[in-house]
C-alpha cells in the first residue's frame, strides 16, 4: 500500500484503498518541526502493520525535509519508544510530551 502525504489535508500521511480513507496520520509542519498529532486506521483494518508504514513515511519525510519530530499522538509515541536509536535523529523528545502528560 502506498502511502501519500496531503499538505493540503490538514497535514496529512494518508492510505487509500479503492477511493475509501483507510489510514492516516494527521500532522502539523511549521518552522523546521512537524507535530504529530493523531494516528487512526479503520477498524477492519487494525492490526495488520499499517498504522507502522505511516509511522515509516512520516520518519522518511521529516529526515528528507531535515523536521524534527515532536509527538502528541500516544500510538507514535509507542513506536518512538521501543525504537528510540532508529528515531533518535528527528525525535525530540524534550518537545511535544508535556500536553499529554506521556512524558
Amino acid at each position: 500500500m502506498q502511502v501519500d502525504f496531503i499538505p493540503n489535508d490538514k497535514g496529512a500521511f494518508a492510505i487509500d484503498e479503492n477511493g475509501e480513507r483507510i489510514a492516516e496520520m494527521i500532522v502539523g509542519i511549521s518552522g523546521g518541526e512537524m507535530s504529530i498529532y493523531h494516528t487512526g486506521v479503520v477498524e477492519r483494518m487494525q492490526g495488520k502493520g499499517i498504522g507502522k508504514q505511516l509511522v515509516t513515511a512520516m520518519a522518511d519525510h521529516a529526515r528528507q525535509h531535515n523536521l524534527k519530530v515532536m509527538i502528541y499522538c500516544p500510538f507514535v509515541k509507542s513506536i518512538f519508544k521501543l525504537k528510540a536509536e532508529e528515531y533518535a535523529d528527528i525525535w525530540d523528545q524534550d518537545k511535544g510530551t508535556a500536553m499529554q502528560g506521556m512524558k
